[in-house]
């Protein structure tokens, strides 16, 4: 492993070029969910507030690390790995006494209570043997040239208030694994006691802030999977396996893919800008919420900085062409188990048919109970277990031989429904022509553009369902009756 240190001394904080991640403090001016009060509101979250006390990993925990070592095992060597979010250490002393190597990354508050120092002097036992390092969040971390076989995030993501800088620790996450690494997401669910604390009045962005007799308050957000999935896609990981023996929490195990959708779009200064954060706000006094003073309000949720409108970004800078076909399959599908997540689910990248000689750029398994693919099944008759996706980053339109491939790959038990995902299309009457030749076989070929999909994502995020139906049952008419009436005016001629 290749270890670099920030100039400056072990311990101190040093703040990005921006000024992101400056504190482990939120200042957080925000509307209100309190039905008991109207005015807007000061939050100040603390994420290290969340560490929890335990010294070591309990017996749930403990058997999670063991099935993600076996996966990650590199012909019997040490891993090297990246504890982030290490907080009181109980995770890095875990794997450094399994014979690993570790690095902690973390904010430098989180060990400075008497049992994150006396933690941090047992770690620091295996430091002489050069198998454990402290870098101290963000600045050393962002910094650092390193890979990893493993990265742990256990307990992260979901208490990180501002959803975009999730998705830049994971992008950072992505640039500092191994091609043949895993990164390891572990969050609770469904923990009761958890759940109650989740009040309505209690709601901050997409979570809930806690901690009544705190002055700063931490932060809790629960995911669903699609919703990790998702993240996990836009950032350059694929699924490898769900981690067994979790119990209702939420274990997997990810794969680093050859590019990240999201590269190039999202960084410390973009977020900076947005100015989610006011730090001019006054400390707290006291554990109760304070009204708002002057100042502008802000929700950590900024639409501008969602993973959807990030993608549509990434999309409209994306150049056509061989070198980022890659990069327009992975955006391609981000977007579109976002647009079909409660019609769609279980999204496979490159699927192999016809025993291992064609592949399909990726699939998803049709559970609609309502929209369009229930209504392809219900009123056309059509077979949709499951619906394919082809992805073609050319610069002009998708010719016969590709509406051919697609043919050719569906039918049967895989499904008579699959969509062509294209930059533009130049001559729509000829594309048309080869939908409607595609229809001769019973199949069912609908293509979208750059311009469908944004179209489409404007429609998602005003939740819109209705509008999306009609956009894909428009396309779905003129391939049919189109061709329903090409047919009647071929047997009137003479």
């Amino acid at each position: 492993m290749i270890r670099v240190f920030t100039p400056g001394a072990e311990g101190k904080d040093v703040m990005t070029a921006a000024g992101l991640w400056r504190s482990s403090r939120y200042p957080l001016r925000v509307e209100s969910y309190d039905p008991a009060r109207s005015e807007p509101i000061e939050v100040w979250i603390d994420v290290t507030g969340s560490a929890p006390p335990h010294d070591t990993p309990g017996k749930v925990l403990a058997g999670v690390f063991g099935d993600a070592i076996e996966v990650c095992g590199v012909k019997k060597r040490p891993l090297d790995v990246l504890d982030l979010g290490a907080g009181k250490l109980r995770n890095t002393l875990y794997f450094l006494g399994l014979g690993h190597n570790v690095d902690a990354v973390e904010y430098e508050t989180s060990q400075q209570t008497p049992q994150g120092q006396a933690a941090l002097q047992c770690a620091r036992r295996f430091k002489k043997k050069n198998r454990f390092r402290r870098y101290v969040f963000p600045g050393e971390f962002v910094a650092l040239d390193a890979d990893y076989d493993l990265v742990l995030l256990i307990n992260v993501i979901n208490i990180m208030p501002v959803p975009c800088e999730r998705l830049l620790v994971l992008l950072h996450c992505y640039r500092k694994l191994r091609p043949s690494g895993r990164l390891l997401w572990f969050t609770q669910y469904g923990d009761q006691a958890q759940n109650k604390l989740c009040m309505e009045a209690y709601r901050i962005g997409d979570g809930y802030f806690l901690g009544e007799t705190n002055n700063y308050k931490t932060f809790f957000r629960q995911f669903v999977v699609p919703e990790i999935d998702s993240m996990m896609l836009g950032c350059g990981f694929a699924l490898d396996r769900i981690v067994r023996g979790a119990h209702k929490n939420q274990a997997r195990l990810y794969r680093r893919l050859p590019t990240a959708p999201l590269d190039g779009v999202l960084d410390e200064r973009t977020i900076e800008e947005a100015a989610l954060c006011d730090w001019t706000m006054a400390p707290p006094a006291l554990p109760a919420v304070a009204v708002a003073a002057d100042g502008p309000v802000r929700s950590p949720d900024d639409p501008e900085l969602s993973l959807p409108k990030l993608l549509l970004r990434r999309l409209r800078d994306l150049p056509a062409g061989r070198d980022s076909a890659t990069a327009y399959e992975y955006l391609a599908a981000c977007l579109i188990e976002y647009l079909f997540r409660d019609h769609l689910v279980n999204l496979q990248l490159q699927e192999t048919t016809y025993q291992g000689r064609e592949r399909i750029d990726f699939v998803l398994t049709n559970s609609a109970r309502s929209g369009l693919f229930k209504n392809l099944v219900d009123s056309h008759g059509l077979r949709v277990p499951y619906v394919h996706f082809e992805c073609k980053n050319y610069g002009g339109d998708p010719k016969n031989t590709e509406f051919q491939q697609l043919r050719a790959r569906l039918g049967g038990r895989k499904g008579e429904v699959g969509f062509i995902l294209c930059r533009r299309v130049h001559d729509p009457r000829s594309v048309l022509a080869r939908q409607q030749d595609a229809l001769d076989d019973d199949k069912l070929v609908l293509v979208l553009t750059d311009d469908d999909l944004e179209t489409l994502v404007d429609l998602k995020l005003n939740e819109d369902e209705g509008g999306i139906h009609d956009v894909l049952d428009d396309k779905v008419r003129e391939v049919v009756l189109k061709k329903a009436a090409k047919r009647s005016r071929s047997r009137r001629s003479p």
